[in-house]
């Protein structure tokens, strides 16, 4: 027995060796062999060939197949199996090319036996790919081996494994050892007859692999439990395809091995007891292949094609199987295997009708079937379901037909019908198994018309059958059920079932029974008003189909009892529902037509009477002049209920035929001048839903039109907006498009002016300067009643159809208008942000309607012309072209209009036609002809009348933005207008200084453009000042600067174009006559002094005028040629700016003292000196300052040859380096002074004075800029701004100190003391602001501008000293008062100004930031050993400030999108090149590349890395912290940790000769090597600086101990990691204060109680100060500090009064 059998390769073996001779095949081979020789013959010739050698390298890659390792292994040991029997076989070859490959086919005969050990073994493998790579090679070797092939399967199991490769679950797997098999058998007969030579074994093997129940049966048991499982489902499933695979391949084969096979697969079948153990397993996958196995061998059975042997053996076992499967239905409940269950079953009763002759139907079957449906088929209805039709067609009709016990007539049938009515019902229970319960419904309806048209008629009592399923069940239980429920679906499934058996003679009378039992229950159900609503829904939705003629029986008494219940309870459903049932059944059943109008109609009646009304006049239209008329008769139509029910009526009447008359014009008129009312609305509304308002009249409609426009459409009246959003949401006939369209307008001019009150503009700032323009976007914060209409209004007409022509023109028309106008009302430049929100709205409106841009835009400027002021006129077409854009507009005027308009809006301020300029720019051939009219507009204006001056400038200035040789194309334009302005140069100098730089070439010798014009005017001018009988023409000599300027040289922007041009030779010449008639001058005025006559001066204006000129000229030259200028030029120059800056200094000391200037006072002179220096200081050389023991120098840059170095020979030569100091000196003491005026100004508190001030600061805005650009520059000026701060400080008239002043400056308050409203006072507040900082943080004064507390520059030094010396003799005075230690800023020795600002009390965050921006600049500047350093951060320490003002910088502060920072690239641009060494320098704080809030960041970060490093690590989000220490990580922190190991570098620790203590820093790593020494005892401690330094703290690691205990070396490691992690000093500091605690321990100084150190980490100190109770000492901050925390003076130990003893 199969039980008994040998192992399966031994088992295989034997098959094949005793093999009759009778199994021969005739024809037969295997791979390429085709003899005439059988299996058997050919496995005794070959007996020889078993002894092939075996390749080492293939017997040691068996052994590893065959061992139980891992995956990786097997497939390793694959591959090299394939490489030992096959040459240069790559994993992309396939198999017939690695068997071409094979190296000899003895090697391959030799592994044979061995291999197919090993393959059966693979074959179940746990891992599929392992399993296919098996499957591959076998199919390499098999067609490899070819003629000994034969013995390979005669004598090994491979066979068995073969098949179980090709009934693998894994298709893959599958479909390799499919090829494989095909590859080597290449016909179906050579397939099926090696497997029939193999059934033996094959089958004997599926046995042994199908009697396994379980896992623990397996004979591997190795691995997990889950693997345990895998392999056991993997060889189950494989063995029961194999059953399918096996019947299918050899049912049909002829032959005896065949036939063989036939009686061996019948065994199969009976000691597997027809594979019970598999359907009744706990597995469904198995299960489910074992029912699929079972189905296909019964399909097989009836196959023509098999065998008479296999067709004995197959049939034989069906009903076998039938009585297993059979009862399945009771014992699967698995969802997922019931799919393959019911194909079981079905396939049985389908192709073996006789197999329920096997069972007991009712009591093995039907009960089971019963259960199954009652339980809801357990979750698999939609696969059950279906299938109950089909089953019961094939049942024995004797179990559905017979009556039960009681007598009941087809019990069966009405048994299990029932059953599956129990099972909706328990799943239409859940709402979440509603879905399966829907799939039930179906089989319901099946089941019944199955048994009343197909069983009925087979028995002798076919109308008591229909009459017991149809009324006692379908109705008086399921249909009851359904309207319980209110499942609609369900009902209509069953009257369907109803109306389809109505038509059988048989039925006939169950069907009239059904009806009348179902109008019973309906009429009942009524009572109820859930009930009573579903079943209406019920008869509405049979009255909807027009099958309801044989419902009369349920329908009548229905509508009799609805009739009745509205009579009785009238409301809006009953309402309904009579007039549902009206329009379906006339009025006969209600007793005629005039008893459902009386009801109807009466006073009160309730909503939806209308609907009755409605439903009579369907079948009787005469009542409708009657309903009408009754109306019409109401003097109060608000109040009255007709208008509703005619309302009513005509919304529930679907033709218009039976509306249309003159009452009902006459009512509509009426209420459309009461459409505020609600419910002359509503019939207004129900009127327009009609295409083109067919219920009345056109003129009709055109009154309502006219009369909804001219109503009140604004808040609160909602009913006539509603009525007017109906009425001109459908488009009408043409004839009524102007009413229509005035209609539109109306509504959508409330629409623009609610828009005021419902949207909120949000200007989004623009990333760069220049071309690029804020964003605006407008914000809906709340939906306005009549903008709601609209937007409904516009979404319909989305989804309409394109208006006809004469509809779209007049709607186009009325928009335009009505937006014109409502624009109208604004005030011009005041409301540009609501104009651009109409545009918008303007556009969305019209293109709602599919109005094309062009037409808008005609539109647009037609009605601008007709109902728009002049004034108002560019600001709204500005608005529109946002939209649209300029050059649409443009076309849509006519020609002169278009050119009148250019030049109109060109002269407007830049910031307002900006977008228009730029449109006109962009256009080719409109740029010159607008050109041309602006230039002639230029020459022919007054010389007061600088509008087509400004035109010009502004169009010039866009046409350059857009193209730099925009002028190149125009030289013939330009020289024309040179030409005609020459003759009038006296009148219009000043305006051709400000166009000429706009509209000549680049080349400075003006070209073709103005080259003749420059060389006549640079004659003119010189012939002039030879002329010294005329004063010097400042205006013109601007004039010929202007020449030889461009537009990049305008404004404040500082640029040297070149070192030397010799196109800008006449500059000099004019320059040098200059000099020439000065020194004559200076001569005559000498000689004339000598002689007692001092001659007539010039006034005062006409030399500012001359010194502005002469001043352009100068600027122009160092711009463009200043290596023209010699030594005595510069000297000139040098006088002048001497001169300039002496002339303002003193009239700010003359305005301090509030006296009044007449005359120039020297501002524009002192423009233009700061202008020149910042030229000077920008040409390519480095100026080393002069100082009182230099004179200083000047180092041109090598790159620029030799030009520049005469450049700077010559100001050395002029002595530049000293005299700038001087010149620079006296411009910072205009800003000091200024300064202490404006201190004065706000004690004295007079309004007067303050606003005189303020007005002359911003008169003076550009000399104030220019000086800041000094202050805040790259060129040092150390040495001027200390004599200016020293000289203000011994101004005996001056109100207060410099420092005092220049924070005064600096923390100015605008909106305390002046109007900020205008655009200059914010550019000069930010002037002198930048100013005062640049001048506090210089080097020369940022020590005074910290600390000092209120000394004078010049004592700050003096009063340090004198506060160290106090506080180092506190410290050592054991009796020193600690009770009075003053405020945090006091003991840092703060500047009072300066805690003020840091406190931002009062001010902006941003100028608060300024005063911590010096702080931490102050701080970076002292040594690390500083006690004033120590101080300072003691000082940020107490007063907790830092989290506030990292709170404050990070909620601006722009951060990578990621934590992922490589490198400065991926940051944001504000991140990039910035000097991190100098974050806080007035040069960067200035730029405005950079963002504030990351130098305040970064400044921070380098002067308190710990307080900041505690700040982010606390941080919330941390996404944001992450994403800080990314960008730190690339950007700060390299400079930071190079200045680290440049500090430890640089540091001496020596000691108290208590040890030793070496550093070694490695900045490679990032590593401080740390070794301390003392005695025979050593320790080294590396210190690892992160990428992320100082955001993450130092890692400290012990790297060698000897002598030092574990528990001193944690506490000195705990120690250092504390300063590490916790101080604010730098590495180097930290391992310093680590080396003094160490030694003071080792001298024995005992620890302060408070802070656990010997040496105080901020001041350095021991602990001095004793407790006279308990004798403890404390560091002498620590106990101040414990002070102030605590609010008490005793202890902190023994809490005794500090002072006091008791003993």
């Amino acid at each position: 027995s199969a039980s008994a059998a040998p192992a399966s390769a031994e088992r295989a073996r034997r098959a094949l060796a005793d093999a009759p001779a009778a199994s021969a095949l005739s024809g037969f081979g295997f791979g390429g062999y085709a003899g005439q020789v059988s299996l058997t013959a050919r496995a005794a010739s070959d007996a020889s060939a078993d002894a092939g050698e075996v390749d080492e390298d293939a017997a040691r890659a068996l052994r590893r197949c065959a061992q139980k390792s891992s995956t990786a292994t097997k497939a390793k040991a694959l591959r090299e199996l394939r490489d030992a029997l096959f040459v240069d076989a790559a994993d992309e070859d396939s198999m017939e090319e690695v068997a071409k490959k094979v190296k000899t086919v003895a090697g391959v005969l030799g592994v044979s036996r061995a291999w197919a050990r090993a393959y059966d073994k693979l074959a179940g493998d746990g891992d599929a790919g392992c399993r296919r790579e098996a499957a591959a090679l076998n199919g390499a070797i098999a067609v490899a081996a070819g003629k000994g092939l034969g013995k390979i399967l005669k004598s090994t199991p491979i066979m068995c494994a073969w098949v179980r490769g090709m009934c693998d679950p894994n298709a893959e797997v599958r479909e390799t050892a499919m090829v494989a098999f095909e590859k080597t058998f290449s016909t179906d007969a050579r397939r099926a007859g090696a497997l029939a030579l193999a059934h033996e074994v094959i089958l004997d093997d599926l046995i042994e692999a199908l009697k396994r129940r379980g896992p623990q049966d397996m004979i591997f048991k190795e691995g997990s439990e889950a693997e345990q499982y895998a392999r056991f489902e993997l060889s189950a499933r494989a063995a029961l395809r194999a059953v399918t695979f096996t019947c299918e391949r050899l049912s049909a084969f002829e032959g005896d091995e065949s036939d063989a096979a036939a009686s061996k697969f019948s065994y199969l079948l009976d000691e597997l007891a027809t594979l019970k153990t598999q359907i009744r397993g706990e597995y469904m996958v198995i299960r489910r292949d074992a029912y699929a196995t079972l189905a296909a061998i019964c399909k097989r059975a009836v196959d023509d094609e098999i065998t008479p042997a296999w067709r004995d053996a197959l049939r034989g076992q069906v009903p076998k199987i039938a009585s297993t499967s059979f009862a399945l239905i009771s014992s699967e409940t698995e969802p997922g295997a019931m799919r393959d269950m019911w194909e079981l079953i079905l396939g049985i009763a389908t192709s073996h009708p006789d197999a329920w002759g096997a069972i007991d139907v009712e009591k093995t079957f039907m009960s089971g079937l019963r259960k199954h449906f009652k339980r809801g088929s357990y979750g698999a209805a939609s696969v059950s379901s279906p299938s109950l039709l089909p089953l019961l067609a094939h049942l024995p009709p004797k179990a559905l037909i017979e009556r039960d016990a009681d007598g009941r007539a087809m019990s069966g049938l009405v048994r299990v019908m029932d059953a599956v009515f129990a099972g909706w019902c328990f799943l239409s229970s859940s709402a979440v198994r509603s879905n399966e319960a829907r799939d039930t419904l179906p089989a319901m309806r099946e089941g019944v018309l199955y048994g009343v048209l197909k069983l009925a008629p087979l028995t002798d009592h076919a109308e008591e059958c229909a009459t017991h399923v149809l009324v006692d069940h379908v109705v008086d239980v399921w249909m009851r059920e359904f309207l319980a429920r209110g499942n609609g679906a369900a009902l209509d499934l069953m009257c369907d079932v109803l109306n389809v058996l109505s038509t059988k003679p048989h039925a006939k009378t169950a069907v009239v029974e059904a009806w009348a039992k179902l109008g019973d229950i309906t009429e009942a159900a009524l009572d109820d008003p859930e009930k009573g609503e579903h079943a209406n829904a019920m008869y509405a939705r049979l009255f909807a189909s027009g099958k309801f003629a044989s419902s009369s029986q349920a329908t009548a008494p229905f509508a009799k009892a609805v009739f009745a219940q509205a009579v009785d309870a009238p409301s809006k459903q009953t309402f309904e529902r009579l007039a549902t049932l009206v329009e379906s059944l006339g009025v006969e059943p209600f007793d005629g037509a005039q008893r459902l109008m009386d009801f109807a109609l009466a006073d009160n009646a309730p909503q939806g009477s209308g609907a009755v009304v409605a439903a009579v006049l369907k079948h009787d239209a005469s009542w409708w002049s009657a309903v009408l008329d009754d109306a019409n008769a109401a003097d109060e139509l608000e109040s009255s209920s007709r208008v509703r029910v005619v309302t009513e009526a005509i919304a529930a009447t679907k033709s218009f035929g039976e509306l249309k008359c003159p009452a009902l014009d006459d009512l509509v008129r009426r209420c459309a001048k009461r459409s505020s009312d609600a419910s002359c609305s509503q019939l207004l509304i129900a009127i327009s839903r009609w295409q083109f308002f067919e219920p009345v009249s056109a003129d009709v409609a055109s009154d309502v039109f006219e009369s909804l426009a001219s109503s009140d459409l604004g808040d609160g009246a909602s009913n006539a907006r509603k009525a007017l959003r109906e009425w001109i949401l459908i488009p009408p006939k043409e004839a009524l498009s102007i009413p229509w369209s005035n209609a539109v307008g109306a509504l959508f001019a409330h629409v623009l002016l609610e828009s005021q009150h419902t949207v909120k503009c949000v200007i989004h700032e623009a990333e760069s300067e220049g071309e690029s323009e804020d964003e605006v976007e407008y914000v809906e914060t709340k939906v306005g009643e009549v903008q709601r209409d609209w937007k409904a209004f516009e979404c319909d007409a989305e989804s309409n159809p394109v208006l006809s022509p004469a509809l779209q023109a007049a709607f186009t028309t009325a928009i335009a208008r009505t937006a014109a106008a409502t624009a109208a009302t604004q005030h011009p430049g005041e409301s540009d942000l609501v104009l651009r929100l109409w545009a918008q709205m303007t556009a969305r409106a019209l293109r709602a309607f599919h109005v094309d841009d062009e037409t808008f835009a005609k539109c647009i400027v037609d009605e601008m012309e007709n109902n728009v002021d002049d004034d108002v006129t560019f600001h709204w077409l500005n608005a529109v072209a946002r939209v649209l854009d300029w050059s649409s507009l443009l076309r849509a005027m006519d020609a002169d209009r278009r050119k009148e308009f250019t030049v109109d809006a060109l002269a407007l301020a830049p910031s307002v036609n900006k977008a228009f300029a730029i449109a006109l720019c962009g256009d080719a051939a409109m740029q010159t002809q607008i050109f041309v009219s602006l230039v002639n507009a230029v020459l022919e204006a007054s010389p007061d009348d600088e509008s087509a001056e400004d035109a010009l400038l502004n169009f010039s200035r866009r046409a350059r933005a857009l193209d730099e040789a925009w002028i190149d194309n125009h030289a013939d334009v330009v020289r024309e207008f040179l030409d005609a302005s020459s003759a009038k140069l006296d009148t219009c100098s000043n305006r051709l200084t400000r166009v000429i730089p706009w509209i000549l070439p680049s080349d400075m010798s003006g070209g073709a453009h103005a080259e003749r014009f420059i060389a006549e005017l640079t004659r003119e001018v010189i012939a002039d000042i030879e002329n010294r009988r005329r004063g010097l023409d400042g205006a013109k000599i601007r004039l010929v600067a202007a020449c030889f300027s461009r537009a990049d040289d305008l404004g404040e922007t500082i640029v040297v174009h070149s070192i030397q041009d010799p196109a800008c030779a006449p500059l000099v010449e004019v320059f040098r006559a200059i000099a020439k008639r000065e020194a004559a001058e200076a001569a005559a005025s000498a000689a004339a002094a000598r002689f007692g006559d001092a001659g007539d001066s010039e006034s005062r204006d006409g030399s500012s005028a001359s010194d502005v000129g002469i001043a352009a000229l100068t600027a122009a030259i160092i711009r463009r040629t200043a290596a023209d200028f010699d030594s005595r030029d510069w000297g000139s120059i040098i006088g002048r700016l001497h001169a300039w800056t002496a002339l303002r200094a003193k009239m700010a000391e003359t305005y301090a003292e509030n006296e009044a200037v007449d005359g120039d006072d020297g501002s524009q002179s002192a423009h233009a000196a700061a202008t020149i220096v910042c030229l000077i200081d920008a040409l390519p050389m480095e100026l080393l300052e002069a100082t009182d023991s230099s004179s200083g120098d000047l180092v041109p840059y090598a790159a620029h040859g030799s030009s520049m170095m005469t450049i700077a020979k010559a100001l050395a030569n002029a002595s530049w380096p000293r005299e700038r100091a001087e010149i620079v000196e006296r411009l910072y003491r205009c800003v000091i002074i200024t300064g202490t005026e404006l201190r004065d100004v706000e004690e004295e508190d007079d309004d007067e004075r303050r606003h005189r001030f303020w007005a002359r600061c911003r008169d003076e805005t550009r000399m104030w800029i220019r000086i800041a650009d000094i202050a805040c520059g790259g060129t040092p000026t150390k040495t001027s701004a200390w004599r200016a701060g020293v000289y203000v400080d011994a101004w005996d008239d001056a109100p207060c100190e410099s420092i005092g002043a220049l924070y005064q400056l600096l923390a100015m308050l605008p909106t305390l003391w002046f109007d900020v409203s205008a655009a200059d006072d914010d550019e000069v507040l930010e002037a002198l602001r930048r100013a005062a900082y640049g001048l506090l943080s210089n080097e020369a004064l940022i020590q005074a501008a910290v600390v000092g507390l209120d000394a004078g520059i010049a004592d700050v030094a003096k009063v340090e000293q004198a506060l160290d010396a106090a506080l180092a003799a506190a410290d050592e005075n054991d009796e020193a008062d600690v009770g009075n230690f003053g405020t945090p800023a006091e003991s840092a020795g703060l500047r009072e100004d300066l805690a003020t600002l840091l406190s931002s009390a009062g001010y902006e965050p941003r100028v608060a930031w300024l005063g911590w921006a010096l702080l931490f600049r102050y701080v970076l500047t002292l040594p690390i050993e500083s006690s004033c350093r120590e101080r300072l951060v003691n000082y940020t320490r107490e007063t907790k400030a830092i989290p506030s003002l990292m709170r404050d910088i990070m909620r601006s502060m722009p951060l990578p999108e990621s934590a992922d920072v490589e490198s400065e690239d991926d940051l944001p641009s504000s991140w990039r090149g910035v000097d991190w060494d100098n974050p806080a320098s007035a040069t960067q704080i200035y730029d405005p590349r950079f963002s504030f809030e990351v130098l305040m960041y970064a400044a921070a970060l380098r002067a308190l890395p710990a307080s900041v490093r505690t700040f982010v690590s606390d941080m919330k989000p941390q996404r944001d912290a992450k994403r800080l220490e990314g960008a730190t990580s690339a950007t700060v922190s390299p400079t930071l940790i190079a200045a680290e190991f440049k500090a430890v570098s640089a540091m001496t620790f020596a000691g108290d000769g208590t040890g030793s203590l070496t550093v070694k820093p490695s900045i490679a790593t990032r590593e401080v090597l740390t070794t301390y020494e003392i005695d025979e005892s050593s320790l080294e401690l590396t210190v690892r600086l992160p990428n992320a330094y100082p955001l993450a703290p130092a890692e400290l690691v012990c790297a060698k101990r000897v002598g030092i205990s574990e528990a001193r070396l944690r506490k000195w490691m705990l120690g250092i990691s504390a300063i590490l992690k916790h101080q604010n000093g730098a590495v180097a500091q930290a391992l310093l204060q680590w080396q003094r605690n160490i030694d003071a321990e080792f001298a024995g100084v005992e620890p302060c109680p408070i802070c656990y150190a010997v040496i105080h980490p901020v001041d350095h100190q021991k602990p001095r100060l004793r407790c006279r109770q308990c004798s403890n000492t404390f560091h002498a901050t620590c106990l101040y500090t414990w002070f102030r925390t605590s609010s008490k003076s005793s202890c902190p130990l023994c809490v005794t009064p500090w002072g006091s003893s008791y003993r």
